[in-house]
């Protein structure tokens, strides 16, 4: 599963979780993702939101169109850490210590 790394755009930990759970499956639902993260469906539109504005994408943009967008940014690395972008590093969890479970 791809990983995100440190970008360019300023990306929260909460919108990188995201993206990641939206890499490893670009058709789920906001409630199946906020189930993934432990966050409420509301909360992942707003950060989906945030993401769309942040890489440009319309607000129709689905999950497999903002992983591309990403990709081609240089926002996702593959499991060895080696994207785009070269940095390599992983972001952190997010401050309440969510994620995918």
């Amino acid at each position: 599963m791809p990983i995100p790394i440190v970008p360019a755009l300023a990306l929260t930990p909460r919108e990188a979780q995201l993206l990641a759970a939206l890499a490893a499956d670009p058709g789920a639902s906001s409630a199946a993702l906020g189930g993934g993260l432990g966050i409420a469906a509301g909360t992942v539109r707003k950060a989906l939101g945030a993401l769309r504005a942040k890489l440009g994408a319309g607000q129709d943009a689905d999950g497999a169109a903002l992983v591309a967008l990403a990709c081609a940014r240089g926002l996702l690395a593959d499991e060895g850490g080696a994207g785009v972008g070269g940095a390599g590093r992983r972001l952190p969890p997010a401050p309440d210590g969510g994620g995918l479970r």
